[in-house]
């Protein structure tokens, strides 16, 4: 499996890195919201964790770009108004920060099945 994990916070990114890592197997990189488009472009990748961004037009020409690499999405978030889905991604699921380890999997797996890659 091969998942990239795009954190705004680079701490962040390695938390859910290694915690991903216990869980499930293969290759986990982690990258930045302004290093989405060339790494979409250089991999192909089964999941992408997404950080929210700063707008609701960055979130969705993001999270655009990930569905239309054939990736798996799940959204990362601080903002708990995103629990229940990123506006215009509701059928998306959302991880929000700080997150019980527990969860992770649960919504990785989630998101997974909506491509039909669990």
């Amino acid at each position: 499996m091969r998942i990239l994990v795009v954190q705004k916070e680079y701490l962040i990114a390695l938390d859910v890195k290694e915690a991903l890592a216990e869980l499930l197997p293969g290759d986990i990189e982690t990258g930045s919201l302004a290093e989405l488009g060339p790494q979409l472009r250089a991999k192909s990748w089964d999941l992408v964790l997404l950080d929210t961004g700063d707008t609701a037009d960055m979130d969705r020409r993001n999270a655009s770009a990930v569905l239309a690499s054939g990736a798996a999405l799940v959204f990362l978030t601080g903002h708990v108004d995103f629990s229940d889905g990123v506006p215009g991604f509701q059928e998306w699921p959302v991880l929000v920060k700080p997150f019980i380890e527990g969860q992770l999997l649960d919504v990785v797996l989630r998101g997974l099945a909506l491509v039909g890659k669990s």
